[in-house]
C-alpha cells in the first residue's frame, strides 16, 4: 500500500490546486451569532465567549429569560452552520447523544463536558480559523475526505466494488480479517462487512 505524504498545517495550499480558502473570524462569528440571538430573544449578551472552535452561551441570561438551553443551543448551531467556512456546527447535546460525526462514540469519549462549549464548529478544509478575540493561534483546517482507490489482492476472494465512503481506519482490521488473524489492538473501527 502507498499513502499520501503528510501536509504541513502552517501553509496554505498552492493556488494551482484551487482548494477553496478563506478566513473564519471568531470575532465576527461571535458578533453575528449574538445579533441573531438578540433578534430572536431580545437584548442581551447571549454569547459569553469563544475558545478553540467552541462557542459559550450566557447561561445566566438564558435562565433569567426562562428559555430552554437546548433550544438556544440548537438555534445557535443552525445559524453557525450557515456561515461561510463552517462545515459542521453541533451542540454539546448532540455530542452526548452520539448524533454527530463519522464516529460519534469516539467524539463523545474525547469531549469534556466541563470544558467544551455549548456549540462546537468544524472549519472547511483549506480555511483558516482566526482567533482574533483572544489572540490565540490561527488554525488551518486540514481535515478532508480524499477519494483514493484501495485494492486488496488476495487469492480466492472475488472482485468487489464498494461505493460507500470508508474510513482509512477500517483498512487494517479488514486486512487482518482476510488473513484470519486478530485485528490490531489500536483498531478503533471494525472491519468492512461483505
Amino acid at each position: 500500500m502507498a499513502g499520501l505524504p503528510a501536509r504541513t498545517a502552517s501553509r496554505v495550499d498552492d493556488p494551482q490546486w484551487r482548494v477553496p480558502t478563506g478566513q473564519f473570524s471568531s470575532r465576527k462569528a461571535k458578533s453575528l451569532l449574538n445579533m441573531y440571538l438578540i433578534a430572536l430573544h431580545g437584548n442581551g449578551e447571549w454569547v459569553s465567549g469563544y475558545h478553540n472552535l467552541n462557542f459559550y452561551l450566557n447561561r445566566n441570561l438564558i435562565n433569567s429569560r426562562k428559555l430552554d438551553l437546548q433550544t438556544i443551543r440548537s438555534e445557535a448551531a443552525e445559524f453557525l452552520n450557515r456561515m461561510s467556512g463552517v462545515s459542521n456546527a453541533y451542540t454539546i447535546d448532540d455530542v452526548l447523544a452520539a448524533r454527530v460525526g463519522p464516529d460519534p462514540q469516539a467524539l463523545r469519549r474525547n469531549t469534556s463536558v466541563a470544558n467544551s462549549g455549548d456549540v462546537m464548529i468544524e472549519v472547511n478544509p483549506g480555511w483558516e480559523a482566526v482567533d482574533d478575540l483572544t489572540g490565540g493561534p490561527t488554525y488551518l483546517s486540514r481535515d478532508s475526505h480524499s477519494a483514493l482507490p484501495l485494492f486488496i489482492l488476495a487469492p480466492n476472494i472475488a472482485a468487489e466494488r464498494i461505493s460507500i465512503p470508508l474510513d482509512v481506519r477500517q483498512v487494517a482490521p479488514t486486512v487482518a480479517r482476510l488473513l484470519r488473524i486478530r485485528s490490531p489492538n489500536a483498531a478503533s473501527l471494525p472491519a468492512l462487512r461483505r
